[in-house]
């Protein structure tokens, strides 16, 4: 467990886990604190997050408890229109806990996590480009991005290979996706609704427009970093 470096934070610590050695009481003290953050929240679901993705990291205070998490892994896959592995990071919820929001929390966990990735690739070597993958469930964190290789795009519609790499990484999150909008389906349960609604851009709402939140619908947005491969946008 490493303490955070900030003196505000000297009584927080995170520790990064991978899903197959998370504890049964890591795992309750994640779902006490996206119970805390959520209402009506689908902990099946965080409980697949977790899983599928493969790692997260956690923020816990003195006391022993969770204070907040980001779940996030990379992974080398074969994606149409590749002749080798590329590596796709698929990143999952990030959740602070209220009493605990605005103390940076949400930034350690995400470069603990992100930390922990580079040492994973770098025991294999960093490729000239990754694929960055999130699903979105409420409008302010959705389609916010200006990056021209991100899908979806307001406006346009997705490409062949667009929609089949889509595909591919929906599958990999144990997703049903719609490829034409880039809306993994949900399961007829919301997943939770954040107990602060946060305002979203004119753009981000349209992105979100097909979401149907109460199905359990949220968005997916794959980007490549630091540009994408040729032909991505190309017309069909």
């Amino acid at each position: 467990m490493s303490p955070v470096d900030d003196s505000s934070n000297a009584d927080i610590q995170v520790r990064v886990q991978h899903a197959a050695t998370l504890s049964a009481a890591e795992r309750a003290a994640v779902h006490r604190v996206f119970e805390a953050s959520y209402k009506q929240p689908n902990h099946e679901y965080l409980d697949r997050s977790i899983d599928r993705i493969g790692m997260l990291a956690i923020a816990f205070e003195a006391s022993g408890d969770a204070v907040g998490y980001a779940i996030s892994r990379a992974h080398w896959m074969e994606l149409p229109g590749f002749d080798a592995p590329q590596l796709v990071v698929l990143h999952g919820m990030r959740c602070v806990r209220p009493a605990f929001r605005h103390r940076g929390i949400s930034g350690f966990v995400n470069r603990a996590v992100s930390d922990a990735m580079r040492e994973e690739i770098a025991e294999i070597g960093r490729p000239a480009r990754q694929l960055e993958c999130g699903r979105y469930g409420h409008a302010s964190r959705a389609g916010g991005r200006s990056d021209p290789s991100a899908v979806p795009q307001v406006g346009a519609s997705p490409t062949a290979w667009q929609r089949e790499v889509g595909l591919v990484v929906a599958e990999a999150y144990g997703s049903n996706l719609d490829p034409e909008t880039f809306v993994c389906l949900g399961s007829g349960i919301p997943i939770g609704y954040p107990n602060a609604e946060f305002e979203a851009t004119e753009f981000e709402s349209a992105a979100f427009a097909p979401v149907d939140r109460a199905r359990g619908d949220n968005l997916l947005v794959i980007n490549w970093q630091p540009d994408a491969p040729p032909g991505w946008n190309d017309p069909d």
